[in-house]
């Protein structure tokens, strides 16, 4: 056991505290952003399915649709990785 009551791995509270904080401020911003993709992407495809738009509209609506779509992807990504080493590090100071 070390000096905080843990295994030897163990980080002390504080040091804990400062590692997750950053983590779940960033994984805070993740969400905003991919709740605000998530609304784009439904006045995309909300817009592409109407009709309405002449070609070249359409066409540009389609490439602003694939370009959501490859962010919401790389976000969700980097959302899942900061869970995961939260969790972590979590575990190991519970250990």
């Amino acid at each position: 056991m070390t000096f905080w009551g843990h295994g030897s791995d163990a980080l002390p509270p504080v040091r804990l505290t400062k590692q997750t904080r950053a983590r779940r401020k960033e994984v805070e911003r993740l969400d905003k952003q991919l709740a605000e993709l998530a609304i784009e992407r439904g006045q995309l495809e909300v817009a592409l399915a109407s009709r309405a738009l002449m070609p070249p509209e359409m066409a540009e609506r389609g490439r602003r649709l694939k370009s959501v779509n490859e962010e919401i992807e790389l976000l969700e990504a980097r959302w899942l990785e900061l869970t995961e080493e939260i969790e972590a590090l979590t575990a190991t100071a519970a250990v």
